[in-house]
């Protein structure tokens, strides 16, 4: 789908996550996709769309990942095997694409062990290790405002968005007021129900209080994401734009005040904790019970790095 001259939208719904995820290509005198989505599904898109679309978008130069979860990079060794594509990846994430059993071990293990029990922690973390697949090059380390010049007028700034992961990134083309988010402002989640994925607190209300300050007219998400009045959308544009990042300040913080209540009570486990949360949160909100989500893990992840930051325990 053509979201504008120069860029196209392709959407792949997962089944693991079950919400889409959105891909973003560039069309310029060097073309760029923003991400490639999961394992297996995003070069089947990205090829079947080149192969119809009547532009002249007819190879990928770049790819860009705005962070190094594996619904954004999964496809990342195809993609670039096909394109002969140079990968980027912010520097503070580029670990998830080379160290698989650190980003197990540290960002998704701890709330799936909470949740299954950690007499199933090594076949659920060989599963996870298998589904990764082969390890991604890495031809660029991307840093806070560097820029990639795609040339014909489109040069995109990294900016550093860390909270939902370490290295997340948007990529900003200044002259449109366009961001390529990825998941750095996932306001209030999808309809899914599940808590927004937030790995640090602190750094992610500084993250979206830059965007603030920003001058963006658009803002491309990799899902689509809610606001507390805005529904679920991949793009947001002009005064939606300043209230969907209000509506993530406003969420991160009744998440904290939630989370400082509900661990107030001493030896509760993490899924007890996380329930009470989100039973906290105003339901109009749309926030389902522990219970009524397929991805307790989200949920149960951002509650985990919540109480991390409470009690100042470092990663």
């Amino acid at each position: 789908m053509q979201v504008h001259p120069k860029i196209n939208r392709i959407s792949i719904l997962w089944d693991v996550i079950e919400v889409d995820i959105n891909l973003y290509l560039i069309n310029s005198l060097r073309n760029a996709v923003i991400d490639t989505g999961p394992p297996q599904l995003g070069h089947e898109a990205v090829s079947s769309f080149l192969k119809t679309t009547d532009s002249n978008l007819s190879g990928i130069d770049f790819i860009l990942n705005t962070h190094g979860h594996l619904d954004h990079v999964g496809d990342n060794v195809a993609i670039k095997a096909a394109f002969k594509a140079q990968t980027a990846i912010h520097e503070d994430d580029a670990f998830f694409l080379e160290d698989y059993e650190r980003s197990f071990d540290e960002y998704f293990g701890p709330p799936i062990e909470a949740l299954k029990g950690k007499e199933r922690m090594p076949g659920l973390k060989k599963s996870f290790l298998d589904s990764c697949g082969v390890k991604p090059e890495i031809d660029r380390r991307l840093e806070d405002n560097d820029m990639i010049d795609l040339g014909g007028g489109v040069e995109l700034r990294v900016i550093h968005l860390p909270g939902h992961s370490p290295g997340s990134a948007g990529f900003y083309w200044e002259k449109e007021g366009i961001l390529f988010s990825g998941d750095s402002v996932p306001g209030l989640h999808t309809i899914s129900g599940e808590l927004p994925i937030i790995t640090d607190f602190p750094a992610y209300e500084r993250s979206v209080k830059r965007l603030m300050g920003m001058p963006v007219r658009s803002l491309f998400c990799g899902h689509p994401y809610r606001g507390i009045s805005l529904p679920p959308c991949e793009h947001k544009k002009g005064d939606e734009v300043k209230q969907f990042l209000q509506d993530s300040l406003d969420i991160v913080h009744l998440i904290g005040d939630a989370v400082g209540l509900a661990s107030s009570v001493t030896q509760r486990t993490l899924p007890e904790i996380t329930s009470e949360v989100l039973g906290r949160l105003p339901a109009e909100m749309g926030f389902k019970p522990l219970s009524g989500t397929s991805s307790k893990s989200f949920s149960l992840n951002t509650v985990f790095w919540c109480l991390r930051t409470l009690h100042n325990v470092k990663a």
